[in-house]
């Protein structure tokens, strides 16, 4: 074989040695802190292997075994400078003589070692953590996609799975020149984010309201998570979300309480108001809260019984973007009603309410129709008793949707003395 002149002598280096890590005369090793340095150093070296070998078949299809040195370089470096040096090598590996368009995974062949049985299972879930985090800044990067289906042309039904909706932002076509991404594609990246949708279900708001807080500081919890893909929000809070609430929530129990969930569904109907202006007003102390045992979410579990104070803090409006034609999912609108999913599922597939799953469709609904919980924590604020029966004795018109009991807004507020019917929402 003809001599090879390396370009990259300490990366081959590193590489070789693997075979005899105990060999004298190393020169290189891992930087201090890598992540792979306590892993086997048979781990480390099947690693460098499918990388090599990934290279140049993608480079020399043709070209089969032996692994050429070169190639061996390019593994050593990635490894040497991970995750940038990987990704970076991910992205000028493409695939060649593709006629035919490919899935996002085969574009980029290296990705897809997160699937390579030969490598071990840590190893695995460190590729698959950079390359999906690697796919959403993709997806935030692309601009809007001229001509896309849009939310208000979908029907009210389930939506996709985060990591189905996330590929087919990938595989829209567009060639306008980036844009700031959009609210809708916002969300669909924190779908896909496992942290967000385990801090959106520990609180118990929808991932929607998770992103406003945490643009407003409100969620410093995510602060390592988000800022990888280049989001800051302003400090405000000294400590966790979790912290400044159980400073603030009182002991025992208040007199005449409800749930500040189902307290803000029922007094908002147009659902206009922005959970940041409440959890700022409880943090700061203005609305007096207590934590019942009801286990439904860091949010969810909070009571009160100052519902004027909840009524003027629901009219103020934060700078937030308008997220009323952002599709939600069945389990985020349980969350609005602090219902289980399968209620939101059976209301959903009555058919009921028309257009997409979104704010506006819901509070375009609700112009026209009450909850039956929704009238019950009506009642609570008004300290009127025995609506239930009042309104099982009465002529309201009223529809069944499996455990969801729907009653004409108008007619069931007119007969009980309540609020007005809200507008509907443009």
């Amino acid at each position: 074989m003809p001599i090879f002149e390396p370009t990259d002598p300490e990366a081959l280096d590193y590489v070789a040695y693997m075979l005899d890590p105990d060999a004298k005369g190393k020169r290189v090793s891992l930087p201090r802190g890598s992540i792979f340095e306590r892993m086997p150093a048979g781990d480390m070296f099947q690693l460098a292997v499918r990388i090599a070998l990934t290279c140049q078949r993608a480079d020399k299809p043709a070209s089969g075994l032996p692994i050429e040195p070169e190639f061996i370089e390019l593994a050593g470096r990635a490894i040497l400078n991970w995750p940038a040096g990987f990704l970076e090598l991910v992205e000028n590996t493409p695939a060649k003589n593709n006629d035919k368009p490919v899935g996002w995974f085969k574009q980029k062949p290296l990705r897809q070692l997160l699937f390579e049985p030969t490598l071990s299972s840590e190893i695995r879930r460190e590729i698959k953590k950079h390359v999906e985090a690697n796919r959403r800044l993709e997806v935030l990067a692309r601009p809007s996609v001229p001509g896309a289906p849009s939310a208000s042309q979908h029907t009210c039904q389930g939506l996709q799975r985060p990591r189905s909706a996330l590929c087919k932002l990938l595989r829209s076509e567009a060639s306008d020149p980036p844009t700031a991404s959009s609210l809708e594609t916002i969300v669909r990246v924190l779908r896909d984010i496992k942290e967000v949708r385990r801090f959106s279900r520990t609180t118990a708001l929808t991932v929607p309201d998770v992103w406003r807080l945490f643009s407003s500081g409100l969620a410093p919890e995510l602060d390592p998570v988000l800022g990888k893909y280049g989001w800051k929000p302003p400090t405000v809070l000294d400590g966790t979300l979790r912290e400044n609430l159980d400073r603030v929530v009182r002991r025992g129990m208040g007199v005449g309480t409800l749930d500040i969930v189902s307290a803000r569904f029922a007094l908002d109907p147009r659902m206009k108001s922005s959970w940041v202006s409440i959890v700022r007003a409880v943090v700061n102390g203005r609305l007096t809260v207590w934590r019942d045992n009801s286990g439904t979410g860091l949010v969810g579990s909070l009571v009160l019984n100052d519902f004027e104070g909840l009524r003027t803090v629901l009219n103020q409006m934060d700078d937030g973007p308008d997220d009323a034609d952002v599709e939600v999912t069945q389990e985020e609108l349980s969350m609005f009603m602090r219902k289980s999913r399968p209620y939101a599922t059976h209301f959903v597939q009555s058919g009921v309410m028309t257009g997409p799953t979104n704010i506006r469709s819901f509070a375009n609904f609700r112009s026209d129709w009450a909850f039956g919980f929704e009238l019950e924590a009506l009642s609570v604020i008004a300290r009127l008793p025995g609506v239930s029966k009042k309104l099982r004795s009465s002529s309201v018109e009223r529809i069944d949707c499996g455990p969801a009991k729907l009653w004409s807004r108008r007619q069931s507020l007119e007969l009980l003395g309540l609020a007005a019917v809200p507008e509907k929402a443009h």
